[in-house]
Parts: structure tokens; sequence; C-alpha cells
């Protein structure tokens, strides 16, 4: 007859792997000669009995305040071992929140490391001295955030989406994070992370470094510039009513005095192409912006920046150009200003239509272009015919 046989041992997992695992294995056997056991097969399973988050934070805590000491000093080799050591911890943090592939979540740890990071300010820590933290423990503390900002009870507000409310600063330091190369590639996924939650994404816009995105936009090191762009896209599209208002508030200093004008006017083609890219996107989506549309496309002096940029000798930016330049002709509540900049440009307009890309094997493209050509003649018809 079969009889189960229970044996329990502990090994030692390096640390870097699982704090400490014990193995248990159930074997199955029959008699035997001498009455010992002749194993016929054999099941085992890992239960994973790791550190409390309570001692955790506090050894991540107490590593940072080592490297800020090692940093001092000038210990090169004591930093890079700290820096190693906070890794480490960071990702066990990082795996209670998300373990691998085929872990069981443990609900009562991940409350823990939610109400140990938040009770200790160890996202103060980490955000603010993340330049001390070699690049995988930098990118832990991003994936950290996004997984904490994901914790939902409910109906009600995270928890870390609430200690960001109440820590503005944060945010303010993760839009400082575009200044430093080593931090800008963590900070942006950050910050797009925390633009999901519509009022951080509040916060965001009306905090004094949300301008100097722009800039970044036109830093000339491309990795910097794509996240950069991407950050301005999330901010601008995911929640419409709110970016709505903000483009309508800061209409002035967004087109016409910095920002989306200082784009326009890069000798970057990359800065050029993505901004007008996402200015089209937004202002064209006239189910949620159509009042920023109204406004932008009644405006001669964004006319005359679209209609430089008609001209540039990059086809690609001259398409995207177009994109905007047709909600000028196309309004028919065209004000006296932009009428007069089509007046006094008229035949000269028509022709500059009629040579634009007519290979080009778009058909909507040719359809509109078509349409712009008709819009103009008639205007100059109409305007011969009053005088």
């Amino acid at each position: 007859a079969l009889m189960p046989v229970h044996t329990c041992m502990c090994i030692q997992i390096p640390h870097h792997i699982y704090s400490h695992t014990c193995i248990c294995v159930y074997w199955w056997c029959t008699p035997g000669e001498g009455g010992r056991p002749r194993t016929l097969m054999a099941s085992r399973f890992f239960a994973e009995v790791g550190k409390s988050p309570v001692r955790n934070v506090g050894s991540l805590l107490e590593t940072i305040e080592k490297i800020k000491g090692a940093t001092a000093t000038g210990d090169a080799d004591a930093v890079k071992s700290l820096q190693g050591e906070a890794t480490r911890l960071l990702t066990e943090l990082r795996m209670v929140l998300r373990p691998a592939p085929g872990d069981e979540l443990n609900e009562n740890q991940v409350l823990s490391v939610e109400t140990e990071v938040i009770g200790n300010d160890l996202l103060v820590s980490l955000v603010e001295d993340m330049k001390l933290l070699n690049f995988d423990g930098r990118r832990e503390v991003g994936q950290i955030t996004k997984h904490l900002l994901r914790l939902f009870n409910g109906e009600e507000i995270c928890a870390t989406e609430l200690y960001l409310l109440e820590n503005p600063s944060l945010l303010d330091r993760m839009l400082a994070g575009y200044n430093d190369f080593d931090e800008a590639l963590h900070c942006g996924p950050m910050l797009r992370e925390c633009i999901r939650h519509e009022e951080l994404c509040a916060r965001i816009l009306e905090s004094p470094e949300f301008f100097s995105i722009f800039k970044h936009c036109d830093s000339g090191v491309f990795d910097l510039q794509s996240d950069a762009f991407l950050t301005l896209r999330d901010v601008f599209t995911i929640h419409k009513e709110l970016s709505c208002a903000f483009l309508l508030a800061n209409y002035e200093k967004l087109f016409i005095e910095s920002c989306w004008a200082d784009l326009f006017k890069s000798s970057n083609f990359v800065t050029k192409r993505q901004g007008l890219k996402i200015l089209g996107d937004i202002i064209l989506d006239t189910g949620s912006f159509f009042e920023l549309m109204m406004k932008f496309s009644t405006d001669a002096r964004t006319m005359r920046s679209i209609m430089v940029l008609l001209r540039d000798s990059a086809k690609a930016i001259q398409f995207e150009a177009f994109r905007l330049f047709k909600l000028f002709i196309a309004n028919p509540a065209k004000t006296d200003p932009v009428l007069d900049i089509i007046f006094k440009n008229g035949e000269k307009l028509m022709q500059f239509l009629d040579q634009f890309h007519p290979d080009h094997d778009d058909e909507t493209f040719q359809s509109e272009r078509s349409m712009l050509i008709g819009i103009v003649g008639d205007l100059l018809s109409s305007a011969a015919h009053e005088s």
C-alpha cells in the first residue's frame, strides 16, 4: 500500500532572488526490503517567507542615507555596493506589488507595502534622491510608483494618489527630472502614470515646472525629446475637458508667446513635426476641443505661423502644417484679420495651393486641397464684385 512520508527542509537562496525559501517535499512510497521505503514519485512546492515590508522599507531608507554619506566622502566603491543593495530592496518591494508570472499576489503584503511606503514618506526619499540610485534602481522606483498608483479600493481614490495630492512638490520634482538626462527617462513614465489620474493631471498642469516640458521637447536629444512629447500628448489628450480649459486659459502663452510658438520656430525636424502632429491631433478632435479650434483658426497670428510651416523644406512638416492650415480657410466664421491675410495673398495663395503636392496619392488630401482653392477663389470673386 502507498504511504506518504513527509520531509521538510530549508535552504538559502541568494538574497537577490528570495530572502528565504522553505521547500516542502512529499514522497509517495511503498514498503521495500527491510521496511525501508522505496520512492515512486515526488512533488514539491515553494512557500516564500520574505522580510516584512516594515523591515524592508526601513532598510531602504537607511541604505539611501548611507549612499548620501558615501557620496559625500567620495567613496566610489561603497557607493556602488550600497546602490546594489538599494536596488535589491527596491526589487523585493516591487515583486510584492507585482509578483512574477505564476506567483500569487498576496493582498495583505501589498497593503503592508502601501502603508509602509506612505507612512515612512519613502516616495519622498526615492523621488528626491533618485540621482543617488543606479539605473536599475531608478527603474524600480518608476515601477513601484506605477503599481502603487494602480491600487484601487472600489470607487475610492487610491492611497498613493491622495498622498501625491497632499505632497504636490513630488510632482514638481518629477517634472524637474527632465533637467537631468539620467533621471528624465524614469521621471517621464512616472509622470504619465500620474496623468492617468485626473486630479493629479490637474495638479501637474498647475505646476510652475509644467511649461518647461516644451523646452525639453526641443532639447535636441532624441530620447529626451521623444519622452517629453509622450508626456505632452498624454497631459492634453487623456482628460480632454480638463486640458481644453487649460489650453484656452493659457492660450496666449501656449500659442503666441512661447511653448508651441517656440516649437514651430525650431530648426530641429523632430521638434517641428511632433509639435505640429500633437497640436493637430488635439485641435482636429472637434468633439472635445471645438472651442479651442475656433479660437485658433480665427487668429491671424497663428495663421501666419502655420503659413510659414507650409513652406518648410521637409515634406512631412508641410503635410502636418496643411492639416491645421485648412481650418483657417474652411472656417465659415473667419475674422477680419484672417480675411485680410487671404485677400492680400489671394492670387499667390491659390497658385501655391495649386502646386502644393498635386501628385500626392491621398484622395482625401487632394479633395481638401481642391476645396481650399475653391473657397479662396470664391472669396476673391466676391470681394471683386463688391468693389
